[in-house]
């Protein structure tokens, strides 16, 4: 399977920047500026910081999908059960107001 090519680690959606600048910011573990927006579409505030928690969370969204693909692969069902239970809290927390 293809690696990431992307920056590796946690993504966080940095809600002091945000505060600080106007925009939302998500960085990297390291602090680089993964993805800087602001809001000049129309979109509700809700809608934008929906945006910015889905973005922050995708190397573990691909790092589940891929986690879950090879479980289902292998037939591992201890593995499928662990990273569907992951798939699920990520899910929730991506999805509470």
């Amino acid at each position: 399977m293809a690696e990431f090519k992307g920056t590796k680690g946690k993504w966080i959606y940095n809600k002091e920047l945000q505060q600080h600048s106007g925009y939302r910011i998500i960085v990297s573990e390291s602090n680089k500026i993964i993805h800087k927006s602001e809001n000049k579409n129309g979109l509700s505030e809700e809608e934008i910081e929906a945006n910015a928690k889905l973005i922050a969370s995708a190397p573990e969204l691909l790092e589940t999908l891929t986690k879950l693909h090879q479980a289902i692969s292998s037939g591992n069902i201890h593995s499928l059960s662990e990273w569907n239970y992951k798939a699920k809290v990520l899910t929730y927390e991506i999805l509470k107001p």
